[in-house]
């Protein structure tokens, strides 16, 4: 599958099952009240990650709502490694979510859809 097949499937995956928020935009984090949503967070629905849950994404401000890159992040405190989509995200709302993922124990790595 080539790199312009796989952001294809993707914007199709969103299109077809849509975006739910758990965390809007501005809001805390309910257990950890330092950590601020800078965007809207939530989910694919009826999808699966690896961690058995639906797929994370971050909505971002563009009114194009296509999957513009992923986030791959790790959290040392669970060891836990995941892929988030990035729906509709500018390069600022990039470096925004790059940012939240990259406190305390959490790292993340940005890659673009070219």
């Amino acid at each position: 599958m080539s790199d312009n097949n796989y952001w294809s499937e993707l914007d199709a995956l969103v299109k077809n099952k849509g975006f739910t928020i758990e965390r809007a935009k501005d809001t805390a984090h309910p257990k950890y009240p330092d950590y601020i949503y800078p965007l809207d967070y939530g989910f694919i629905p009826n999808t699966v990650s690896s961690d058995g849950a639906e797929i994370d994404a971050w909505r971002g401000t563009l009114t194009n709502q296509s999957v513009t890159g992923i986030a791959a992040t790790y959290d040392g405190i669970k060891s836990d490694m995941e892929v988030k989509g990035l729906i509709g995200c500018s390069g600022n709302d990039k470096k925004k979510i790059q940012a939240v993922h990259n406190q305390g124990s959490m790292s993340a790595v940005i890659i673009d859809r070219k």
